[in-house]
């Protein structure tokens, strides 16, 4: 029975023959926010679509309609790292392979060059490596800027994954906005710029609806405004114990 259920909503004209939950994926207002170097917990998601966190490992994403995040039944909607983009591709720390956050997480970022040096190609970032110092995306980053081969390609790589991801929301909810969050957004159009490119490569030309991709804005406060915007709203709706 979906009476009372948060996200029970009917489409005009509806004849009462069941339940119409995903009537606010017809809404204009809808963003995703792929947080693609970072691991959220739901209560970080809440102010997702202008926000930001610190540096982490994973990838955390949010939906948002109508002003309020899309839960799911199992309260675990929005799972964006955990989206296939790779079939039978490196296995993820969640049990499944081929996750968005095995490519284009700040962790998988590091992970793939320190593999490919392992295997013997070369890059500048073998000295990291052969001085047991630690690679990290942001040096990643800062080879591709400075041209170095292995670490463009794997750069390029995650922001691939990162567009595709990108389509397959826009495919399943139409969303005006998608947000990109997290450590590495600080390397601006670097990242932003491939991201759209491989958008544009990838999403069809059927219809004009492919959703603007942008950074957020609020850096390390979003953790604190999203704890904050969760406890609002769970005061709203009478839930805060």
């Amino acid at each position: 029975n979906w009476s009372g259920h948060p996200n029970h909503h009917r489409e005009d004209g509806d004849d009462g023959g069941g339940p119409c939950p995903q009537r606010s994926l017809h809404n204009r207002e809808i963003f995703c926010s792929i947080l693609p170097f970072v691991s959220l917990a739901n209560c970080l998601r809440y102010f997702s679509r202008s926000g930001g966190t610190p540096r982490g490992t994973g990838v955390g994403g949010g939906v948002i309609s109508e002003g309020r995040i899309i839960r799911g039944y199992f309260d675990n909607a929005g799972e964006l790292g955990h989206m296939i983009v790779q079939p039978n591709g490196r296995k993820c720390g969640c049990g499944q392979v081929g996750c968005l956050e095995s490519y284009s997480s700040a962790a998988a970022t590091a992970n793939r060059v320190i593999e490919a040096l392992e295997a013997g190609e070369k890059s500048s970032l073998r000295q990291r490596l052969d001085a047991g110092e630690p690679i990290e995306s942001v040096h990643v980053e800062q080879a591709a800027k400075a041209g170095d081969a292995l670490a463009e390609r794997i750069w390029d790589e995650a922001c691939f994954y990162l567009a595709l991801a990108c389509v397959n929301m826009q495919h399943f909810c139409n969303p005006q906005r998608v947000i990109l969050s997290g450590g590495m957004v600080g390397a601006g159009d670097f990242l932003l710029d491939r991201v759209r490119k491989h958008l544009d490569q990838q999403t069809w030309k059927a219809a004009e609806d492919k959703p603007e991709v942008v950074l957020a804005t609020l850096g390390n406060d979003a953790g604190f405004i999203g704890a904050a915007g969760s406890a609002w709203r769970a005061w709203q709706d009478g839930k805060l114990y």
